[in-house]
């Protein structure tokens, strides 16, 4: 065993999972995975824990950033026709195109055009 350390969570319910007699067989499995490090485990609420609540908002905000746009299917019939558009369009549909036209920057995902990323 490594040196003692403090594990502070936010969760409350893993103080009292170390200390249950009957536990499913996903729940042992992580309770003997945890006895194998000495550690010490001390509840602190999310509010108090600006780190853990930070990472978790980080998470949302990923996890939010991947929903589906509704309402633009149309977008992606305009495309082909849209003075401002079809060329970006028309060189993202072909990489070989696009790496070398000033629409490097743009990129078709789920047939609808961005810029960047």
């Amino acid at each position: 065993m490594g040196n003692e350390f403090v594990l502070f969570s936010d969760n409350s319910a893993l103080q009292y999972v170390m200390q249950q007699h009957k536990l499913n067989q996903k729940h042992t499995k992580w309770v003997e995975y945890l006895q194998s490090f000495n550690f010490i485990l001390k509840h602190i609420s999310g509010q108090a824990n600006k780190v853990a609540d930070a990472l978790s908002r980080k998470a949302l905000l990923l996890q939010e950033s991947t929903m589906k746009v509704l309402g633009c299917e149309h977008l992606r019939d305009l495309y082909q026709t849209d003075t401002d558009f079809k060329q970006a369009y028309e060189a993202c549909r072909n990489p070989l195109v696009r790496d070398n036209s000033p629409w490097l920057d743009y990129n078709l995902h789920e047939k609808l055009l961005f810029k960047g990323g």
